[in-house]
């Protein structure tokens, strides 16, 4: 694999782990906002443009995880769950749509792809993200010992999962390293898969259209 490469995978990994307890979100920005928001955060701590891209994903990711817990709240009116739940959806097309951008970016490191090579199921990007994901919950795991009001067993469950999180992280990890030396050798191969969601696209679905059909 190439150095530079291996050293941009390296970096995300890093980043995903260290900022998972540096994001913080206010459930009151708007999507704008918080894209502008997340791209000064994540240039206060890496001044790699191809990092940075990556890393916005994450970012998505933990607002995501903040966004979940607090629909959960069983204090919150029917209107506010509804408000945090399209909120939801809004931040996880740009989710979505970041992944499609780690792909890109991806491509631009890799020589070009071996048509005829085995197709993997997965892209770099789809593996970035899961790893995101893994490292928030390792992150929040790892917090839950440090309250030191759980019990022996919340404890001990926890140091169940910090193990088993860190190893699908590791085994995840060697899988994205796995992917990108059999790509770069033309050994294997990927497509650049594209969401083509269609529930926040109004000419797809058709309660954003006003053409809903009737039930």
């Amino acid at each position: 694999m190439d150095g530079e490469l291996k050293t941009l995978i390296e970096q995300i990994l890093k980043k995903q782990k260290s900022l998972s307890s540096t994001i913080s979100y206010s459930p009151s920005l708007d999507i704008n906002t918080l894209k502008q928001s997340g791209t000064q955060l994540l240039s206060q701590h890496t001044q790699d443009c191809s990092v940075q891209k990556a890393l916005l994903n994450h970012y998505f990711n933990a607002t995501l995880w903040s966004l979940e817990d607090k629909a959960r709240d069983p204090k919150a009116l029917d209107c506010e769950i509804a408000a945090v739940k399209r909120k939801i959806d809004k931040v996880n097309q740009l989710r979505n749509d970041q992944v499609e951008v780690i792909n890109e970016l991806f491509l631009n490191f890799l020589p070009p792809l071996n048509q005829s090579a085995p197709i993997f199921s997965e892209t770099p990007g789809s593996i970035i993200d899961r790893l995101s994901i893994l490292n928030l919950k390792l992150y929040y795991t790892k917090e839950q010992l440090l309250d030191k009001s759980s019990d022996y067993a919340h404890l001990n469950t926890c140091h169940k999962r910090t193990q088993i999180l860190n190893d699908q992280i590791s085994d995840l990890f060697q899988g994205l390293i796995y992917l990108i030396n059999k790509v770069s050798i033309g050994e294997m191969s990927y497509r650049p898969y594209y969401q083509l969601k269609m529930y926040n696209d109004a000419n797809f679905n058709p309660y954003l259209s006003n053409k809903a059909r009737p039930y």
